[in-house]
């Protein structure tokens, strides 16, 4: 038995001391253990976080490499761009609306979140940076360009070489007039390199095509490189276009006709003036089209 100093009245003031406090200390002590609770929970909540986030970037960085990849060797785009078309198609129409209603050369990410109403980790998802989601926009134009170049003339039929190029570069006009994302893309100024490449790639398989449209016609000797000449003649039609862009927003018809006409005046070092039609043939006609792979 242990005696305060002061004797048993000293004793007696110090255990009622005592029995004041510990309830006190008590309560806090349970409030420390409540508090350290939390912490540890938030502690593992951001460890969670953290690891969710480590996968995130890696996964972004991961789209990247096979973006820029896919880029450089012009092959298909990274699986998870075919994968959800929907939502892909989603993103590029809002960018496409973007394009279409500003002049803003910086449109960023978070802006075709914010059109498309997703979250900005969704749109990281599909596209590593702003150019990627560009490029994807052009090839989607390229394909429509395309699929409407291979549209046999019909009503009327073309008479002539240069009447069969007229109405083909009158209709492509006419689709970029109606698409201003198209005309920023194609004949902007800014162009980055990836896009200006998904642009000659189009061009070059137009060409192709173009090619066996002149043959399912006309009758003509063999001539393996002209699809190169045609493509060459566009090129030179798009800067052209390009100059009209720049000055009036648009492809003016007399900036398309001088386009077409720089284009004939180029193809008649290699093509006569004249070439005799030929009866269209089903045959013929189903040798237009080639696919986005062949050389």
């Amino acid at each position: 038995l242990m005696l305060h100093p002061a004797g048993p009245l000293g004793s007696a003031r110090s255990g009622m001391i005592l029995a004041d406090v510990t309830p006190g200390l008590n309560a806090r002590a349970q409030e420390l253990r409540r508090d350290l609770e939390e912490v540890r929970t938030l502690r593992t909540l951001q460890e969670e976080a953290a690891k969710r986030l480590e996968d995130g970037l890696a996964g972004v960085q991961q789209a990247r490499a096979d973006l820029s990849q896919a880029i450089a060797d012009r092959t298909d785009l990274p699986q998870r761009f075919v994968e959800d078309p929907v939502r892909t198609a989603i993103l590029l129409d809002s960018t496409e609306t973007l394009l279409s209603a500003t002049e803003d050369e910086d449109i960023s990410l978070a802006q075709i979140a914010e059109e498309a109403g997703v979250s900005l980790a969704s749109v990281y998802y599909f596209f590593p940076n702003r150019n990627a989601v560009y490029v994807a926009l052009a090839r989607r134009f390229n394909e429509e360009i395309y699929r409407r170049s291979i549209i046999p003339p019909t009503d009327p039929e073309p008479e002539t070489w240069q009447e069969l190029l007229a109405m083909k570069h009158t209709a492509a006009a006419a689709f970029q007039n109606s698409r201003p994302a198209a005309l920023r893309l194609f004949l902007g100024a800014g162009v980055s390199v990836a896009v200006r490449n998904a642009d000659f790639a189009g061009n070059a398989r137009i060409a192709r095509s173009r090619a066996r449209m002149f043959e399912a016609y006309f009758d003509m000797q063999p001539m393996p490189d002209l699809a190169h000449r045609i493509e060459i003649s566009a090129a030179a039609m798009d800067g052209i276009w390009s100059l009209s862009y720049g000055h009036h927003g648009r492809i003016t018809e007399e900036y398309r006709q001088e386009g077409t006409a720089c284009a004939v005046t180029y193809l008649r070092q290699f093509l006569p003036e004249y070439l005799p039609r030929r009866p269209l043939t089903e045959d013929a006609l189903d040798r237009i089209e080639v696919q986005d792979t062949e050389a």
